[in-house]
């Protein structure tokens, strides 16, 4: 009996161990993308309405609006006059604005890049 509770009690743990982290992955996914699909909403919804996309096409044209966004701010940022420019507006605004500093390091440290 001994070795039947054994059994159960490493098979339950060993269960919730495997389980655990792929459901708190998951969950952080699906906050990723309700995040993402809640940014790019009003866009989405401009595109359906106006030339009559259907929503899922509406949504990826909009997730790669974003994405190309994120590309030119970053080619941008790689130039001379840009970095300039996100530092002086890092160091004036940025930095005293509230968690900033704490939301930049957090992203930092996730993406292993000091510097864009």
């Amino acid at each position: 009996m001994t070795g039947l509770k054994a059994f159960v009690r490493a098979a339950l743990f060993g269960g919730v161990i495997v389980l655990l982290p792929l459901g708190i992955l998951l969950f952080i996914l699906n906050w990723i993308i309700g995040a993402v699909t809640g940014t790019v909403q009003p866009i989405s919804n401009q595109l359906t309405a106006t030339l009559n996309f259907n929503e899922t096409l509406s949504d990826v044209i909009a997730v790669a609006s974003l994405i190309v966004i994120c590309f030119l701010v970053g080619a941008a940022v790689k130039t001379e006059a840009g970095e300039w420019l996100f530092r002086s507006i890092e160091n004036r605004i940025l930095k005293v604005a509230p968690g900033y500093s704490m939301i930049r390091e957090t992203v930092v440290q996730f993406l292993g890049t000091e510097r864009p």
